[in-house]
């Protein structure tokens, strides 16, 4: 149900969890995108103003990275990728003292990280702060590391051995169905991914 969630407290007593560097891989599905902005996944210290996670946008499903220090946004603009209901998709987020990246869907975002988050003490999944910004859907897997490790080495993460990959080609035409030249709309992406979703 959208106001349930799973959730580990102190979470600072734990070696799988370091502030200052790290990365957090999610496998996940939603059967119905909501109307209001939605957390896969976030630690956090009771509130929001240190926190380390994956948000969904309530204005177009975007994914953000949820990354704020005492109350000061270090991440929260969207990698322009576009989830859609009823289609399994993973993200990946990555972060040490001085930047974080964000990648879902081949859309990868990246910020300067200007003050790492402090005073994490809980994680929660499918929801943020005692149940606020639920998700409606299933959360299937999250892998948390604290190794710093490159951008590379997040998207290898996110594949699965057992994912099925396939592989556009064609120069313009190709690149046009994926990514518009008139608009810079990922439409065709999108079709393609909940096809084969």
């Amino acid at each position: 149900r959208p106001t349930d969630r799973a959730y580990i407290s102190n979470v600072s007593q734990y070696n799988w969890f370091n502030p200052a560097q790290g990365y957090m891989i999610c496998h996940h599905s939603q059967e119905r995108l909501l109307s209001n902005d939605a957390y896969l996944a976030i630690f956090n210290n009771g509130s929001s103003t240190d926190t380390i996670g994956f948000r969904i946008e309530s204005a177009g499903h975007k994914l953000k990275g949820y990354v704020r220090s005492a109350s000061s946004s270090q991440h929260a603009s969207t990698n322009e990728d576009e989830h859609l209901p009823n289609i399994s998709q993973s993200a990946g987020l990555r972060w040490n003292s001085t930047d974080i990246d964000i990648l879902s869907g081949g859309s990868v975002k990246n910020r300067n990280m200007i003050s790492p988050p402090t005073g994490i003490n809980a994680l929660e999944i499918g929801a943020r702060n005692s149940g606020l910004g639920s998700i409606y859907g299933h959360i299937y897997s999250l892998e948390i590391g604290t190794r710093d490790i490159t951008l590379q080495q997040l998207g290898n993460k996110i594949q699965k051995p057992n994912d099925l990959c396939l592989v556009g080609a064609g120069q313009s035409l190709i690149r046009g169905y994926f990514t518009s030249q008139a608009d810079n709309n990922n439409g065709g992406k999108q079709k393609l991914r909940k096809i084969v979703g």
